[in-house]
């Protein structure tokens, strides 16, 4: 498979091979964390990458087509040459830039282009809530959302009842707080 964290899913190759794209210290980082786990690591990156464990090999190139399914390798164009490498893993490791060009103008966003959010995921904008990759802050990752403990994601939840509703859900000592309809 195709993955975007080494730590996260490193451990499903242990004592396979795998590949780390990119040249980014992020790279390197996942190289050695996967050399520790994999029995070969290959960094395919278009400059040479110093300081790699043993086990692991620099392949100077450009990631051109992934072979097989389930993968099997990961062909890379190697100066006008192409080598298929025998990977079952591809780690992703070149950096990170937010595709939000469509939320400039509407959102607050940080230099880089994330977005803003206070710690209750609300935006600049009334009703407008993010989570996940897009988020400025130092870990992006979306399975953060799965793991977001109740209580934190319930504000996004309360936020749209008392939008659509008028009221309040309950909150999570099962106490009602706000108004809530007639009848109700």
């Amino acid at each position: 498979g195709v993955h975007y964290c080494a730590t996260c899913d490193g451990r499903f190759y242990k004592k396979r091979t795998v590949a780390v794209v990119g040249s980014t210290v992020k790279a390197v980082h996942d190289a050695r964390y996967l050399s520790e786990l994999c029995e070969k690591v290959f960094v395919v990156s278009a400059e040479p990458v110093a300081g790699l464990p043993e086990n692991c090999e620099c392949v100077i190139g450009e990631p051109a087509e992934l072979v097989g399914a389930p993968l099997s390798g990961l062909k890379v164009n190697a100066g006008g040459r192409y080598i298929t490498l025998p990977v079952t893993g591809v780690f992703v490791a070149r950096g990170f830039e937010p595709n939000s060009g469509l939320l400039r103008g509407r959102l607050e966003l940080d230099k880089k282009g994330f977005v803003i959010t206070d710690r209750n995921m609300k935006t600049s904008a009334p009703y407008v809530y993010a989570a996940g990759d897009i988020v400025s802050k130092p870990f992006r990752q979306a399975v953060q959302l799965l793991i977001m403990p109740r209580p934190e994601s319930q504000h996004v939840e309360q936020a749209v009842y008392r939008r659509i509703a008028g009221f309040q859900i309950p909150s999570v000592n099962g106490k009602p707080h706000g108004k809530r309809p007639a009848g109700g």
